[in-house]
């Protein structure tokens, strides 16, 4: 019988019932157990079959829970690693666009400066170089339109002072 091979092989679980054979060995037990038919080693070896089952079922049951959970970590790891470089991305957006803004005020600023400058200049050589005078003073009049700020007063002021010198002269 296959519990004597499986017991001459040294009772090795390669040697054990699956299956459908289990399935009947495990009937027959059923049916017959009782009425004496199996011997102590049919018994233990239709037992062992059945040990053996379970434990692969286990065994694949563990396997899959594990694969299951590994996946949703992974997945769980993978969404958080996308939120955290969308994160650092929009940052880093943040981060340009407040550069630019800073960039531009920066211009604006070293551009009222040049129309303090040449409207200072336009006073300093106004008695020198009236029409150089006037010439620097229509030019910043120009820029200080196109950059408007607090300073018209003193470009209006050196544009006046520049064509009454010219009419003067």
């Amino acid at each position: 019988s296959e519990a004597e091979a499986w017991s001459s092989k040294g009772k090795r679980r390669d040697y054990l019932l699956a299956g459908a054979k289990l399935v009947e060995a495990q009937s027959y037990r059923k049916n017959y157990g009782e009425l004496g038919l199996l011997s102590p080693l049919a018994k233990d070896f239709i037992t062992k079959s059945i040990q053996r089952q379970r434990r692969n079922r286990l065994s694949q049951i563990s396997l899959g829970v594990f694969v299951l959970l590994s996946l949703s970590g992974l997945t769980i790891f993978s969404s958080l690693q996308s939120q955290e470089a969308e994160k650092q991305r929009l940052e880093a957006v943040e981060q340009r666009q407040e550069a630019e803004t800073q960039r531009l005020e920066a211009q604006k600023q070293a551009k009222m400066a040049e129309i303090r400058a040449n409207a200072a200049t336009v006073k300093n050589i106004l008695n020198v170089e009236p029409v150089n005078a006037l010439t620097l003073a229509i030019k910043t009049t120009g820029d200080n339109l196109a950059e408007p700020e607090k300073i018209q007063h003193q470009v209006q002021s050196s544009l006046r002072d520049a064509i009454a010198k010219v009419r003067e002269t």
